[in-house]
Parts: C-alpha cells; structure tokens; sequence
C-alpha cells in the first residue's frame, strides 16, 4: 500500500518535470522525438532526487527512482494519446 501512495503521489512531480522537459525540447517539427526526450528526461531527474532523498545521508539509494517508472509513463501515454488526437477548432 504505500507504494501505491508513493505512485500516486509521483504523479505530480513527473507531470511538472514532464512539462518543463516537453518545453524544452519542443522543437517546430512535431515527430514524437520530443515528447519521448521530455518524458525520459523527466523520470531520470525525478530518480535522481529520489535517490538522494532517500540516502537521508548515508550511500545514494539507486532504486528509490523505481517507483516514478509508473507515473512517468501514465504521463507518456496520455502525451502520446493527446497527440493523436485531431485539433479543436
């Protein structure tokens, strides 16, 4: 159960990464290059200050990031699902 809630609550900082990354890398042509960047980039910053908060310190914990793989990737997959979508006009 609470790594359920550490899911749930990885949902915020992976979309805030996720969005700043997506900025940064936007580029004028839209490929999905971009999107995959942003999203990779995200999770790697978000391990990596998990695994210095969870040291509390003592040695760098190398799978504190695994619990952000989740929410990261719902990120991804409702990105891609929006880029699918057709315009609004």
């Amino acid at each position: 159960m609470p790594a359920l809630l550490k899911m749930v609550g990885g949902l915020v900082p992976t979309y805030l990464l996720s969005r700043l990354f997506f900025r940064l890398f936007r580029t004028k042509r839209s490929d999905g290059l971009e999107l995959s960047l942003a999203h990779i980039a995200s999770w790697v910053v978000c391990a990596a200050l998990a695994g210095w908060g969870a040291a509390d310190g003592g040695p760098y914990k190398w799978d504190a990031g695994i619990i952000y793989i989740l929410p990261q990737m719902a990120w991804f997959i409702v990105d891609v699902y929006r880029a699918d979508q057709p315009p609004k006009k």
